[in-house]
């Protein structure tokens, strides 16, 4: 069933592009894919939300499975992924005319990978102090990344065209997310299951329903402790995968990126796609 959905997705989109090359007005035109910046910065895009996103995958159900919040407590713990964002991104596209878009989107993107590669030391018996500290780089690598790729995808095509690039700006955030949340889902449900107990490996598809059964079984702490145990462990290599794809996925993008914009604030760098 997976290798048939790719296989659909692959005849959709050729269908889809041959459409596109011949319409007098496409939706999208593919033709704009050989500008090289808006290129980079929308596969830029898709790399920073396919990292935030694998991490939102498992973040609600690490703190209250593995540290026993509450929803509510949950929701107010993720607040320093807020905070980075809130202080880095309004200065992110101001360093990159200083020092060029690729420097600010490599170093954010080494920022979000090494926030990723530190949550795969979480544990059970993980202070919150230091797993907040780990979300704030996070929300630092993506203050620094995102916004300055979604101001190069807008400013690579001409002013009329600005409804496309913020579409652009969207489907590649969309798209990463689902693949984010695709491959992390994947390596945790495999490693999870071979984790557990043999009675429970059937339940590997829910952390919340091998707790749940493992309490009814009366396994008692020691059951607990290894479900927690087993997707903690499984998590930790899903954020491992998921930092050395966004790592080497960044370096191959920043190939794309220009390395300084020495153009005035307010100009355009556009190319003929006619």
């Amino acid at each position: 069933m997976v290798l048939g959905g790719f296989a659909g997705a692959a005849v959709l989109m050729a269908v889809f592009v041959l459409y596109a090359l011949r319409a007098r007005h496409p939706l999208l035109d593919p033709r704009v894919f050989a500008i090289a910046p808006l290129r980079s910065g929308v596969l830029g895009i898709g790399l920073a939300f396919f990292g935030l996103f694998a991490l939102f995958f498992v973040n609600a159900q690490y703190l209250q499975y593995a540290q026993g919040y509450s929803p509510l407590l949950t929701g107010v713990a993720i607040a320093p992924l807020v905070i980075g964002m809130i202080l880095v991104s309004k200065r992110s596209v101001g360093l990159a005319q200083r020092f060029g878009g690729r420097l600010m989107f490599v170093a954010g993107m080494l920022t979000l990978a090494a926030g990723l590669g530190s949550l795969s030391l979480a544990d059970a018996s993980t202070p919150y102090a230091l797993y907040a500290a780990d979300l704030f780089v996070i929300s630092v690598g993506m203050g620094l990344c995102v916004p300055t790729l979604s101001v190069g995808v807008m400013a690579a095509l001409p002013s009329e065209r600005a409804g496309l690039g913020s579409g652009l700006n969207s489907a590649a955030r969309e798209i990463g997310s689902a693949l984010g949340v695709a491959v992390l889902g994947t390596i945790l449900t495999g490693r999870f299951a071979d984790g557990l107990p043999p009675a429970l490996a059937g339940h590997a598809h829910s952390a919340g329903e091998a707790l749940a059964v493992a309490d009814a079984a009366g396994g008692g702490p020691g059951a607990h402790a290894r479900v927690i145990e087993a997707f903690t462990g499984a998590a930790a290599a899903g954020f491992r995968a998921v930092a050395a794809a966004v790592a080497l996925g960044a370096l191959l993008v920043a190939l794309g990126l220009p390395r300084r914009d020495h153009r005035t604030p307010g100009t355009r760098r556009t190319r003929d796609i006619s």
